[in-house]
C-alpha cells in the first residue's frame, strides 16, 4: 500500500492559520453583521408608522440583535452553535423584512401572510410533522394578529409566525433530528482527511502521488503495514 508522510497542516483548534490569523469572521463581524440585520428587521417592523418611526426602529433593532449576538458568542463554546435564542431571534429578524416585501408586492391578508411563512419555516424543518404544523402555526398567529387593527402588518405577522413556529416546534420536538458543528483541527488529530480535491473522474493510486507532489511530502510506493490492517489475511475467516 502507497503512504504518504506530510509537514503539518496550517491549522489549530482555535480557529487560526499557522500565521495566527482567524480563519473566519471575528466576532465584531459578526456583530456587524447582526446589526445590520436588526436595522432592516426594525425598520420593517415600524415602517408602517412612517419615515421617523422606521429609522428609530432600525436604530433599534441594530442594537437590540447586535446586543443579542453579542452574547450569544460570549456564551458560546467551542464545538457548539450559537443559542437557540439567539437564532430564534436572527430567524425572526430575517422574517421581517420578507414579510414586508412580501406585503407590497401581493397586498396579502395576515392570515396569507402567516400561513405561506409558516409553511416556508416548516419546510425548512424538513420533518413531515414540521412541515405540516408550520403553515397552521402561521395561519393562527396571522388570524390573531388580524384582530388588533394597525399591528397587523406583513413583516410583523411573518416575524412573530417564525418566532412562534420554532418556539412552538421546540416544545413538541425535542429530538434533535441533525447536528451541523465542525471545528478546525490539527493533521495530527484527523489523519484521514486530506486537502486534495479530486481533479479527474478516476481515483486510483496515483492519487497518493499527486497527493505528495501537492504537499511536499515523501511518496513510498507498497509501503507496509499502512492501512487499518496491514494485510488482509488477518479478515480471513472460516
Amino acid at each position: 500500500m502507497p503512504a504518504v508522510t506530510t509537514p503539518e497542516y496550517p491549522f489549530d483548534r482555535a480557529g487560526t492559520d499557522a500565521a495566527g490569523r482567524p480563519a473566519g469572521p471575528s466576532r465584531a463581524q459578526q456583530i456587524g453583521t447582526a446589526g445590520v440585520l436588526g436595522a432592516l428587521a426594525g425598520a420593517a417592523l415600524a415602517g408602517h408608522r412612517g419615515a421617523r418611526a422606521a429609522a428609530v426602529g432600525a436604530l433599534a433593532g441594530a442594537a437590540g440583535l447586535g446586543a443579542v449576538e453579542a452574547v450569544a458568542r460570549a456564551m458560546q463554546r467551542p464545538g457548539q452553535i450559537p443559542a437557540w435564542w439567539a437564532r430564534v431571534a436572527t430567524s425572526g429578524a430575517m422574517a421581517a423584512p420578507v414579510g414586508w416585501a412580501a406585503g407590497r408586492a401581493t397586498k396579502a391578508g395576515p392570515v396569507a401572510v402567516g400561513a405561506v411563512t409558516g409553511a416556508v419555516a416548516g419546510g425548512l424543518g424538513l420533518r413531515p410533522q414540521k412541515v405540516a404544523l408550520g403553515p397552521v402555526v402561521g395561519a393562527a398567529v396571522g388570524r390573531a394578529l388580524a384582530l388588533r387593527p394597525g399591528v397587523a402588518t406583513p413583516a410583523i405577522v411573518a416575524a412573530s409566525t417564525v418566532v412562534t413556529f420554532r418556539s412552538v416546534s421546540a416544545l413538541l420536538f425535542r429530538d434533535p433530528q441533525v447536528s451541523l458543528l465542525a471545528e478546525r483541527v490539527t493533521a495530527r488529530d484527523l489523519p484521514f482527511v486530506v486537502p486534495l480535491e479530486a481533479r479527474t473522474r478516476y481515483v486510483g493510486t496515483g492519487y497518493v502521488r499527486d497527493l505528495a507532489k501537492v504537499l511536499g511530502g515523501l511518496y513510498i510506493p507498497d509501503a507496509e503495514d499502512v492501512g487499518i490492517v496491514a494485510s488482509l489475511d488477518e479478515l480471513e475467516g472460516p
